[in-house]
């Protein structure tokens, strides 16, 4: 479980990336911190929060369209609208 959340995070970096290159910002002092909040009773994630720490000189124009990229990473987005599972063996 833990490697597949934490590709959520990476998922998130990869499009702030995409997004501070394609406007040729720099990248530096940008960070991406990914917080689980797990519920207790089913050891299941309840919460992802992506926290974006963008340095004092990020273009404020651009705050709500960074996020909006972000929102569109494909991990967030089957997370948001999960597959079905289908279990079968080859003795099936």
């Amino acid at each position: 479980m833990c490697q597949f959340l934490a590709s959520a995070g990476m998922c998130a970096a990869y499009y702030a990336r995409e997004f501070i290159q394609n406007r040729q910002l720099p990248l530096e002092n940008v960070t991406i911190i990914e917080t689980i909040l797990y519920n207790n009773l089913t050891h299941m994630a309840e919460n992802i929060n992506i926290h974006v720490e963008l340095p004092e000189s990020f273009p404020v124009k651009y705050k709500n369209a960074i996020k909006s990229a972000i929102a569109g990473c494909t991990v967030k987005r089957h997370l948001s609208n999960p597959p079905s599972f289908e279990i079968e063996t080859s003795l099936d």
